[in-house]
């Protein structure tokens, strides 16, 4: 059983949890790296006849709502449409796939990456993420009235570089992470997973993929920074990360691609 999943910058998420990590696990199922099944995402390619000469079956994994850019847009349509299999990282995402293509996704999970630590509170915020999510931290800045460490993939004297290490760090430091959303509905809840793994209450904007998980905060980001701040949530964070280990653990997830790419042999 050969699989190849298309590799990107691994300082990006995405990379991480849906390329690197699924295919860890699906090596200890015995699944090799070879051309029999091409695992592939994102717009950083194109459909060519080499896609299909290569391999016997494409999977177009789905990760990022570009259905209605006017440059981006037109790949994500092509690849739902040639590729064999359709997967994706949420229940709003499998729906808005549908709407957009017609295809049936099938929904696969981001693992966690991070060992579990105990619930803890330490000091201050922490934001963490990509740059180009920046955009929803500065409309949610006014409801912050707490000192916010930004932890990003830039160079600026406000905020730390990101790396794996300064991740772990910073998660270790704080007492809350602070993960306001814009009005993309399709992301996972991968960020708020990372900080329920590293003991920490993740204070959330709206967004379906964190009302899935209990004892976290969804909705005002203000108010959830008051209690956060104010309250005990040691017990809150216990069961979310119950609920996590279960749920987004790499074999979990591993399993779940297993039987997808085994149904396609």
């Amino acid at each position: 059983m050969n699989v190849t999943f298309q590799q990107t910058d691994e300082t990006i998420a995405s990379t991480r949890l849906r390329n690197i990590i699924p295919f860890r696990e699906l090596s200890k199922l015995g699944w090799k790296q070879g051309p029999d099944i091409l695992v592939c995402s994102k717009h950083n390619w194109r459909w060519n006849a080499a896609v299909r000469y290569q391999y016997r079956k494409v999977v177009f994994d789905v990760c990022d709502d570009w259905f209605d850019d006017p440059i981006k847009g037109p790949h994500y349509l092509e690849a739902c449409d040639k590729a064999d299999v359709v997967t994706c990282n949420s229940e709003t995402m499998r729906l808005l796939i549908h709407d957009k293509t017609g295809r049936d996704a099938i929904v696969i999970d981001d693992p966690y990456e991070h060992p579990e630590s105990p619930p803890g509170m330490g000091e201050g915020v922490l934001w963490f993420g990509h740059r180009i999510n920046l955009k929803d931290l500065y409309i949610a800045r006014k409801d912050i009235r707490y000192p916010l460490r930004i932890l990003t993939n830039i160079e600026a004297p406000w905020c730390e570089p990101w790396s794996p290490d300064a991740l772990v760090r910073e998660l270790g430091r704080c007492r809350a992470v602070v993960l306001p959303t814009g009005i993309r509905r399709c992301k996972s809840a991968n960020r708020a997973v990372t900080a329920i793994r590293a003991g920490r209450f993740p204070v959330c904007g709206e967004l379906p993929a964190y009302r899935e998980i209990p004892g976290i905060w969804v909705g005002n980001i203000e108010e959830g920074l008051e209690v956060a701040m104010t309250q005990d949530v040691t017990d809150r964070i216990a069961e979310a990360q119950a609920y996590v280990a279960e749920r987004f653990s790499p074999k979990t997830v591993g399993e779940k691609w297993n039987k997808v790419l085994s149904d396609l042999i």
